[in-house]
């Protein structure tokens, strides 16, 4: 019988088996005419086609309907459906799970995302804080920082022995990737209608091909103080 360990963090959602298959996604999710496209493959066309791009479905998991009708999505909890869908089949569906959850999640979220993997006729055998997995292997106490799409939890973990406790845990709400990538956006955006008289920002194009490069820039800038970036535009490479 095989089983898997899901960690919900729509920065990456990511999945193990027992048998070392793993696969991983990013909590973006486009609806199109065929179905729910999530991962990388939604992300690269989110802001080209904002009006059918969500990310903000594991952070506000519900079943509010959503602002316009979609024939394959009702709500929030129809688009994590489909993910969990993906997750699942990318590792040759196993029978059992074990979820691996921040600290944040309420109650009835919980209680939902139990229903939706229901439905996927996965038997879930364990739930587990997200941050007690991250420190599992260490002897001594540790603050963990787990950054999301939206948000930030800090979670300050007690180690004695063989045991953990949760000693105090604290959501930063608009405080996630998103936010950081959105100040790199304008601080472009900013610059280039400056020295050029050229927002980027105005223009799908440009603005998906920023967003798709800032998570590079943001990597390179760990190792550099001095990043030079070339955006396109109609004036020519800026």
């Amino acid at each position: 019988m095989s089983i898997a360990v899901l960690h919900i963090n729509d920065l990456n959602l990511f999945i193990e088996t027992d048998q070392g298959q793993t696969y991983s996604e990013v909590g973006f999710a486009l609806l199109t005419d065929e179905g729910i496209v999530t991962g990388d493959s939604a992300r690269s066309n989110t802001w080209l086609q904002p009006q059918n791009a969500y990310n903000q479905y594991w952070d506000q998991l519900n079943q509010t309907p959503l602002p316009i009708k979609h024939a394959h999505a009702r709500s929030h909890a129809d688009i994590a459906f489909a993910q969990l869908k993906q997750l699942l089949k990318a590792v040759a569906n196993p029978e059992q799970l074990i979820l691996s959850v921040p600290g944040h999640i309420t109650d009835q979220q919980l209680s939902l995302m139990l229903g939706l993997l229901k439905a996927l006729k996965i038997e879930v055998i364990g739930i587990v804080d997200s941050a007690v997995v991250a420190c599992y292997g260490e002897p001594e106490a540790r603050t963990i920082i787990e950054l999301q799409l939206y948000q930030t939890v800090v979670t300050e973990i007690d180690r004695q022995n063989s045991s953990m406790e949760i000693l105090k845990q604290q959501c930063i709400p608009d405080l996630g990737i998103m936010q950081l990538h959105n100040l790199v956006a304008d601080q472009i955006s900013h610059q280039l209608i400056d020295q050029y008289r050229y927002d980027p920002l105005h223009s799908s194009v440009s603005e998906q091909q920023i967003y798709d490069l800032i998570p590079s820039w943001l990597q390179e800038l760990t190792q550099k103080t001095e990043l030079s970036v070339q955006i396109e535009s109609p004036q020519g490479e800026l």
